[in-house]
């Protein structure tokens, strides 16, 4: 992979040395929780901070507030920044716990289904309609507003499409207080999450073909154009993923956000970021984007297979399948709502500290 082609084998090192670092951390965090914890609060407090990841990462750029910026020695700046994101969720994880949860402790499916497309929310923002329509703002107020909007966006989506007297003993207390959407709740939640595996991939390719439309200077190049014009292809193409998967081959939809979706954006998020997107950088596009979906796939298919392993060996109680999910939900937390952060927060706001003296390559790309 990478400087393989290029000549030299550092990309290479840098990945397996960054990889093993980031999944023994996170296995040793996790089993450093208690099961009950791990299962029922972790999820929640750690996906109520992944927006204000991306806000910090992708539109202040480490900038704002300019206190933090200030501080270029690690790893205390990646420590004010972490601290700021963990703060902000905390703030998100208490009003939500309030307004959508209603003090219903441990957090509910409802609740944690919200806080999720919070995270589907702001991606959206970021890569389909590249910060729309809060373009003229600087990028402080920028980013408050797309943080703020991430939200708005998912209440209103929850309001929308998520329909909780279709989940079987849902308890009766809880359906005066959910939404009676269009869908399964389960179905929503997968779907919206397949959404992102294919913007994602997208991404892989440089947004080829959208991308065309940029350098041809087309009135479609221009949001919000452009995102309605991408985002009803990344709709269809995740309807057909998803239709394909649970209704052609009959696989249960959570068993399948787990296996692909999940899955493949766990090992996207490894393999690129540990290596400073630099993967076959030899190889024109979209040859070297369909590779890296390719080789994303099979690793993240690998690292679930992994955790699988270590998740029976350490809780040979936990269930799989309906209608509690355990195995299922475990190991999605152990991907995305644990390892997820810590590769966002070791690659880009620590700079690979305390390892970063490795074989030279480009400091990790912040996400687009």
């Amino acid at each position: 992979m990478g400087k393989l082609l290029v000549g030299g084998v550092s990309l290479l090192t840098r990945f397996v040395v960054h990889s093993l670092f980031l999944l023994l951390l996170a296995l040793s965090l996790i089993f450093l929780m208690e099961d009950s914890f791990y299962q029922n609060w972790f999820g929640f407090l750690a996906i109520s901070s992944i927006p204000a990841l991306v806000i910090i990462n992708a539109v202040w750029q480490f900038n704002y507030p300019n206190r933090l910026a200030r501080i270029h020695n690690q790893p205390w700046r990646g420590m004010g920044f972490t601290l700021l994101a963990i703060a902000l969720g905390l703030i998100v994880a208490f009003l939500s716990m309030q307004w959508i949860g209603l003090n219903i402790a441990p957090p509910t499916p409802f609740l944690m289904m919200f806080i999720i497309l919070s995270v589907v929310a702001v991606m959206w923002q970021l890569l389909v309609f590249e910060g729309w329509p809060f373009h003229g703002l600087s990028n402080p107020v920028k980013g408050w507003a797309m943080l703020c909007a991430s939200y708005v966006l998912a209440y209103l989506l929850y309001q929308l499409f998520f329909d909780f007297s279709l989940l079987p003993s849902i308890p009766e207390s809880w359906l005066a207080i959910t939404p009676q959407g269009l869908f399964k709740p389960w179905t929503a939640i997968v779907y919206s999450i397949t959404t992102l595996g294919v913007i994602f991939a997208f991404q892989l390719v440089d947004f080829k073909p959208f991308a065309n439309l940029k350098s041809k200077q087309s009135r479609y190049a221009k949001q919000p154009l452009y995102g309605l014009l991408f985002g009803s292809t990344v709709l269809l193409l995740s309807l057909l993923i998803f239709w394909l998967a649970t209704q052609y081959f009959q696989i249960d939809p959570v068993v399948f956000m787990v296996k692909a979706p999940v899955s493949f954006l766990f090992g996207l998020f490894l393999m690129m970021d540990t290596t400073g997107n630099q993967v076959f950088l030899s190889i024109r596009q979209p040859w070297r984007g369909l590779l890296l979906i390719a080789l994303s796939m099979i690793l993240g298919a690998l690292m679930c297979l992994g955790y699988e392993w270590v998740m029976y060996g350490v809780l040979a109680h936990i269930v799989s399948g309906a209608p509690t999910y355990s195995a299922e939900l475990w190991l999605a937390n152990a991907m995305l709502s644990m390892t997820f952060p810590l590769i966002l927060i070791y690659c880009h706001f620590f700079k690979f500290w305390p390892i970063q003296r490795l074989p030279a390559v480009s400091p990790a790309q912040e996400m687009r």
